[in-house]
């Protein structure tokens, strides 16, 4: 591959990329199946040549390639269309692929059905190779014949099937000798009766192979015929393949297609240099060429300047290359014209050229070539020489990259240079960060600020003697030494900020996940209470709906008895009475709660009754609405932290809405006001604890008691019902009627 310095290129080569993406990811397509490359198969058969059966297979493999990858990639969706132009316009030679397919078996064998004739040939030298060997196996077993043989069996040599007989019996066993084993101890004789058969079979081989060499001769006219086509077959298979290779890179280094743009601009988010193992190589972000064109980077030997220079200039050429590069979703690819570089020493032996003088050189050649789009990488830029006359070399140097508008990355030890930098508003100084405490790079590279040598800290913890060490301090200059102390702290104090900014970044994160955790959980609880809130209500309803209808037979019954009016029908018309009651107090302890007018904010005070409607109870305020309105109520022993629209004024003033039925309450106890009871009698198991269900779960934000009244009857209803609220999480405890409270016709069960 070679880069294109070209946008719309440029721009086709990722797209084709991201398109594999798709069909891999959308589509479970692997549309490249194993190739062979036949160029020289196809000159050799435009040459006339017969190509053999191994030849033959490779052309087949390379047809069944691209019909798969022809017809897979068809089979996707609008959004694929560079592969699909890439590779619509192959023609398919299938009636090739099946000729080949269908006469040849391996490198070396081919069908018996490759022709009839073929078919016919093979046909008869396998009788005939049978009836020789019955004729030779019936020597082994005669024994005036076996007796001469060194074994008993039929082997061939020459291409013709022979017996083995001791040589001192030769003339015991009249035929043609062919051969004898190495020890001399065997002959390898040829019977005269079966010589006529051997013959037979080796001119029906010869018929064979006739045969075969006019079958390939047949197929290899067709590759003839065929061979352009193969050959730009193969072309597209080889351009398919390479981009189904740039994009198992893509997932192997887990990298990204990056926007592109004409402005110059380079944006590099976490870069990796994919030559450097994944446990070793340290992310780099860096940019430069909009606000400023040329990026500086200072900093100690061997802290990754060279190496963040490189990878810069790196991932703009696989990028031309139309290749993903390591590192994040954001980075963003300038295409210029080209791409400059003078990187490491140029020393030539040959040319007599020192390493000042190679860079010369090559600067030299760079600067008659760019343009105000091109990139340009110098490393150690106007190094190898005189440190002031190098230095001055370097800012002349950058002062002609900026006249001329090229963008560029460059790394220096020079002081000059750095503050030179800081005065410019074309250029941004950038350090690569040191570790002051352990004295090694972090391979970290930090924006804005320029960087320090660190030679001597360096060197002191390598070890150099402390008499050269400080020898050296003394010949520093105290200006320089200051200005190196100043950039010291103010890299170490960013540094910090850096690491801290780091530190709470992480936990915003953290906290931002718990926060939607949070909302998802309250969602999707609001939404659990209100599904529970809906059944309660259903279920009451169908309580109260059952209770109004028996009434009204009960009134009816009642009527009936009247008309008797004796001791018996007095009697009937009290246990009616009774279960009249009993009736009209049910419907009184279920009524849903009235809902009032909605909670204004300035109803909303401490100790205010209120009604929650999202979960149907009531509550006392605890704590006045915040600026999003919301506050805290006391529900039961539960306080609830909800929104003032979900609130509305308890009528606690206005009367219960009354069943229609006037009947005076007699003899009934009155429950505590915590106990909700419920008549099951008469029903089912299951039909019962469709009747509890809704009051367990309504029970949720307070706590009740449940008399479930079944009757003693068998006690299966009583015991099925236990069962089931055990087995409850709601329920706290479940236990039978005490004396004078029903006994084993009653279950209480308490509800959180």
């Amino acid at each position: 591959m070679y880069p294109s310095y070209e946008y719309d290129e440029v721009n086709k080569l990722l797209q084709t990329v991201n398109e594999a993406y798709i069909t891999k990811t959308k589509y479970n397509l692997s549309p490249i199946v194993g190739f062979d490359d036949i160029t020289e198969i196809c000159i050799k058969a435009q040459k006339g040549a017969t190509l053999n059966m191994s030849e033959l297979l490779s052309v087949a493999r390379l047809i069944r390639s691209a019909r798969i990858l022809q017809k897979e990639i068809s089979s996707t969706g609008d959004e694929i269309v560079l592969l699909k132009n890439l590779t619509s316009p192959m023609f398919i030679d299938v009636e090739l692929e099946k000729a080949i397919g269908d006469s040849i078996i391996g490198e070396s064998e081919m069908r018996d059905e490759a022709s009839d004739k073929l078919y016919s040939i093979r046909k008869k030298i396998k009788q005939a190779d049978a009836k020789l060997k019955e004729r030779l196996h019936s020597y082994t077993r005669a024994s005036n014949i076996s007796k001469y043989l060194q074994d008993n069996l039929v082997t061939v040599r020459n291409g013709r099937f022979v017996l083995p007989v001791k040589s001192e019996c030769r003339s015991s066993v009249p035929g043609l000798i062919h051969d004898q084993s190495s020890t001399g101890s065997t002959v390898f004789v040829e019977p005269f009766p079966v010589v006529e058969l051997n013959n037979e079979i080796v001119s029906l081989k010869s018929e064979e192979r006739a045969e075969i060499d006019r079958i390939l001769g047949v197929l290899s006219e067709m590759v003839e015929a065929s061979a352009k086509l193969l050959l730009y077959c193969q072309n597209i298979c080889t351009l398919s393949d390479i981009v189904y290779a740039k994009y198992a890179f893509m997932i192997k280094y887990s990298a990204v297609i990056p926007s592109l743009n004409k402005k110059g601009y380079v944006n590099l988010i976490d870069a990796r240099h994919p030559l450097i193992a994944s446990d070793k190589v340290v992310p780099v972000s860096l940019s430069f060429g909009k606000d400023y064109k040329l990026l500086l980077i200072t900093g100690p030997n061997t802290g990754g300047k060279t190496v963040s220079l490189k990878t810069v200039g790196l991932f703009c050429l696989m990028t031309y290359c139309g290749i993903p590069i390591p590192c994040k979703q954001g980075s963003e690819i300038a295409v210029y014209d080209g791409v400059y570089c003078d990187i490491g020493d140029e020393q030539s032996i040959l040319s007599s050229l020192s390493t000042f003088s190679s860079h010369i050189v090559n600067i030299k050649n760079i600067t008659e070539k760019i343009t105000g789009n091109s990139l340009v990488l110098l490393d150690e830029v106007g190094g190898g020489t005189d440190p002031s006359e190098g230095a001055a070399l370097a800012v002349g140097i950058i002062k002609y990259l900026g006249l001329m508008g090229t963008r560029g990355i460059l790394t220096t030890h020079y002081g000059e240079l750095k503050e030179y930098a800081m005065l410019s508003d074309n250029i941004m100084n950038a350090c690569m960060q040191f570790d002051e405490d352990t004295l090694s790079p972090t391979y970290k590279l930090i924006l804005g600020l320029p960087g320090v040598s660190n030679a001597l800290k360096i060197a002191e913890n390598l070890g150099i003697s402390d008499y050269i060490l400080r020898e050296a301090k003394n010949s520093l200059d105290n200006e320089k030494v200051q200005f190196e102390n100043v950039l010291s702290n103010a890299e170490k104090v960013k540094s910090d900020a850096l690491k801290e900014r780091e530190h709470y970044s992480a936990l915003c994160a953290e906290v931002e996940k718990e926060r939607n955790l949070f909302i998802a959980d309250r969602a999707a609880l609001k939404i659990k209470l209100e599904k529970i809130n809906d059944n309660a209500r259903l279920e009451i309803k169908r309580i109260v709906t059952n209770n109004v209808e028996r009434a009204e037979e009960i009134i009816d019954e009642m009527k009936e008895l009247a008309k008797k009016a004796d001791s018996q029908a007095i009697f009937e018309a009290r246990k009616k009475m009774k279960e009249l009651q009993d009736l009209q107090y049910f419907a009184e302890k279920e009524q849903p709660l009235s809902v009032g007018k909605p909670l204004k904010a300035d109803d909303a005070k401490v100790g205010v009754k209120v009604i929650l409607r999202n979960i149907g109870t009531v509550g006392e305020i605890k704590s006045l609405p915040d600026k999003k309105g919301m506050l805290e109520v006391l529900s039961g022993s539960a306080v609830i932290c909800t929104d003032i629209k979900e609130l509305s004024l308890a009528e606690s003033e206005s009367p219960r809405k009354k069943s229609e039925i006037k009947a005076p309450r007699k003899n009934v106890t009155e429950s505590a006001p915590s106990i909700n009871e419920i008549k099951v009698i008469g029903m089912t198991v299951s039909e019962a604890i469709e009747v509890i269900f809704p009051y367990i779960m309504s029970g949720i934000s307070k706590n009740i008691t449940l008399k479930i009244v079944h009757g003693k009857g068998t006690g299966a209803l009583g015991k099925g019902i236990q069962q089931f609220l055990k087995k409850q999480k709601e329920v706290k405890s479940v236990r039978y009627g005490r004396y004078g409270e029903g006994d084993t016709g009653v279950t209480f069960a308490e509800i959180y």
